[in-house]
């Protein structure tokens, strides 16, 4: 009996015949080993599955991250280039011409004033409305009012403010100085096209500047530096 065309894997079962005595055979009788592929491939994908996990995880933490940062950066782009510094102003002359004297500790003068502003930006405007002037001296009433012309100030820019009136004038009793105080007050639009509340109240205080008096005249001992506020029109 020949079992040369059997492959490997397959199982030969030989019978005997209970009443003749001969035996027989039974071939052809496959059986495959189907319980350990099976369970060969299992562990297979689950160890799979197991090492995609935390790839898909640490994926979506770095996209996360990513986005984040991203976020971080364009908030800080808009706040940078939204961000605008008030514009700056300095009381750079003054002088005082007596134009009369009536023997009294109160004469006339000619006041002329000299305010410089500086817009600082590099990416905003300023445009200014009427600026209403205040000059008062030695803490008392205005005693002048007049007005400043708008005007526009462009980016990285200086405008000199020029004010000229005739006016009473107080000196100290020794006759060598006088304190004054100049107040602007108008609107102002900054021109950035990052910021919500673009149009402004201004208010610029100049207090206690000293006005020395010599035989060569009145003069302003240094440039003074005022005080800027602005206020949105919404508040």
């Amino acid at each position: 009996m020949s079992y040369s065309n059997l492959q490997n894997g397959d199982r030969v079962v030989v019978g005997i015949h209970v009443s003749t005595n001969e035996s027989y055979v039974v071939s052809a009788v496959h059986v495959q080993s189907q319980y350990t592929t099976t369970s060969t491939v299992g562990r297979a994908t689950l160890s799979t599955e197991v090492r995609s996990q935390p790839s898909r995880k640490v994926k979506s933490c770095v996209g996360a991250m990513s986005v984040s940062a991203f976020l971080l950066i364009l908030l800080i782009l808009i706040l940078y280039f939204s961000f605008t510094n008030n514009p700056i102003f300095r009381l750079e002359y003054a002088s005082i011409s007596i134009l009369n004297e009536s023997g009294s500790n109160l004469t006339m003068a000619r006041w002329n004033i000299g305010i410089l502003t500086r817009n600082s930006n590099k990416r905003a405007r300023f445009q200014y409305s009427d600026l209403d002037v205040g000059i008062s001296q030695n803490n008392t009433e205005y005693i002048i009012r007049l007005k400043i012309l708008g005007f526009n100030s462009t980016r990285k820019s200086e405008t000199l403010l020029n004010a000229t009136a005739l006016a009473p004038f107080a000196s100290s009793p020794d006759g060598s100085h006088v304190n004054i105080d100049v107040n602007l007050k108008g609107q102002v639009f900054f021109d950035n096209y990052f910021e919500l509340h673009n149009h402004r109240i201004i208010k610029v205080l100049c207090n206690s500047v000293r006005i020395d008096f010599s035989d060569e005249g009145s003069m302003l001992r240094a440039p003074k530096k005022c005080t800027v506020k602005t206020i949105d029109l919404d508040d």
